[in-house]
């Protein structure tokens, strides 16, 4: 008898873990029991993987398995486009004909479904309710005329930007940017350029989600290059289309000191490409932290080498601290 108890245990085991394994709906639109839908609208679903799948077997995303069908009438599947969108793992339904008015309607998802992994699908339904879809009657001599039948609605994607802002922080250049509103939106591509013209991709940022409320987004650029920096941000949809584009502008300076010695009475040369109006601050104190010399100026934005005097400094071993907005330089020399 344990022996029996133990084995049925194990297949409980075994059947919960493979039932774990399959993908199923997360969420849809149309909610289950929605009412007053209109009669031109779409289905969306947002599937989840929880096994080793990630994502979806495009040759079982049939009509056999994916259907919109009246509920009193579940062999009158509609006639409809499916689509799957990698990015939000959303499946699209959209009809190709105007749903009745006042019907219930049932989707469903058949465990015919499958991952990358031959998983199948939970089984899922949905039921929702159009709404009174009737136009009113146009009169002309002859009598009444009913309306022309509507076009299917297409959703179309849309996106609405909060701010796009870049700045410099510790030698990379921290990218910020949110939107107020996202719907069908796949992703966020940065691009390069040293001339404005010709840019290279960095990265690419997944949409977080349709949402009508602010959605918030950061990346790096870990290794700018050395003087100005273009940045293109574009926003891609589920289509691949563009629906938004910006440049931004970043300077990233360079600064550097390459010498270990320096002649008593010699120059200390700094190696620069800098913007306009840079200022920097000069300090060089003894290895006992005695401030030998000071200076403060504005470095030269033409040049790409500026000199500091070392008149008057002793022969010795120095720490340098060299400043600017963006850079600091610290560097042990000797005077000769």
């Amino acid at each position: 008898m344990k022996k029996w108890v133990l084995v049925g245990l194990f297949m409980c085991f075994c059947l919960s873990t493979i039932w774990a394994q399959r993908p199923y709906a997360l969420g849809t639109f149309p909610n289950d029991g929605a009412t007053h839908i209109f009669c031109n609208t779409f289905v969306r679903v947002h599937i989840h993987f929880p096994g080793e799948g990630k994502q979806l077997d495009s040759r079982t995303l049939i009509r056999d398995h994916i259907k919109l069908y009246p509920k009193n009438e579940p062999e009158a599947v509609l006639p409809a486009e499916l689509q799957y969108d990698k990015g939000f793992r959303q499946i699209h339904l959209r009809p190709l004909e105007v749903l009745k008015p006042e019907t219930d309607y049932i989707f469903e998802i058949t465990p015919g479904l499958k991952d990358e992994r031959n998983n199948s699908f939970l089984n899922y339904r949905l039921q929702f309710r159009t709404g009174n879809c009737q136009r009113n009657l146009l009169v002309s001599r002859g009598g009444e005329v009913p309306p022309a039948e509507p076009e299917v609605e297409i959703p179309q994607p849309n996106i609405d930007f909060a701010k796009v802002k870049a700045r410099l922080l510790a030698g990379k250049v921290l990218f910020e940017w949110s939107t107020n509103q996202e719907f069908m939106q796949a992703s966020f591509q940065l691009s390069r350029s040293a001339d404005r013209k010709v840019f290279s991709e960095l990265l690419s940022v997944d949409s977080q989600g349709d949402s009508d409320s602010v959605q918030a987004y950061a990346c790096l650029d870990s290794l700018p290059q050395a003087g100005m920096n273009y940045y293109s941000l574009t926003a891609f949809n589920i289509y691949g289309e563009s629906g938004f584009s910006d440049t931004l502008a970043v300077f990233s300076e360079r600064v550097s000191i390459a010498q270990d010695t320096v002649a008593q009475n010699g120059h200390l040369a700094v190696d620069i490409l800098v913007a306009p109006r840079t200022s920097m601050a000069f300090v060089l104190k003894s290895l006992e932290g005695k401030e030998v010399l000071k200076k403060a100026a504005f470095l030269p934005h033409d040049q790409d080498t500026f000199h500091i005097s070392f008149k008057d400094v002793p022969t010795g071993t120095y720490d340098v601290l060299l400043v600017t907005p963006q850079s600091r330089v610290e560097k042990r020399i000797k005077v000769e």
